[in-house]
């Protein structure tokens, strides 16, 4: 397990892997057209308030129903907030938001890597989970792999 503290007192920064959209609603290939709130912040459920995510810490947002990797955000909060940009009803649903800065997003399309794309050897994992620690190396192969993609889209 990473430790928030290296030998030398610098922090240590911790990796993630946020997953949006729900089984009844997958992010459409347009995701930050429909959710522009996810430019800039992660809504999360009353039973799934994130713990130990910091700012510094990085995370990769994968998509629901399959949609696949599609951003990399870096975390700016200092701990979760109340959503206070969510719709009445969306605010009872998703309390809890984290603010990020936005450093590399795609369409949820064939481009978006997928969990088999990156070598994810166990999807349970994130099923029913809006946030998952990751070790470095993963969340490095998944950020590649989505710059990958947005090359790929942008060649195409």
């Amino acid at each position: 397990m990473m430790d928030r503290h290296s030998t030398d007192g610098e922090e240590m920064r911790n990796y993630w892997v946020f997953n949006i959209g729900t089984a009844e609603k997958a992010p459409r290939e347009d995701w930050l057209a429909d959710w522009r709130h996810h430019t800039q912040e992660m809504w999360f459920p009353p039973n799934k308030r994130p713990s130990g995510v910091r700012a510094g810490d990085r995370a990769v947002i994968n998509g629901s129903g399959r949609r696949g990797f599609i951003a990399v955000v870096e975390i700016v909060s200092t701990a979760p907030q109340p959503n206070t940009t969510a719709r009445s009803g969306e605010a009872e649903r998703w309390p809890y938001i984290l603010l990020y800065k936005l450093l590399v997003a795609i369409r949820a399309d064939d481009h978006a890597p997928s969990l088999e794309d990156v070598g994810w050897e166990n999807p349970r994992s994130l099923r029913r989970n809006p946030h998952v620690k990751i070790h470095q190396e993963m969340y490095e192969r998944i950020a590649r792999a989505i710059v990958d993609g947005a090359g790929g889209a942008v060649a195409a």
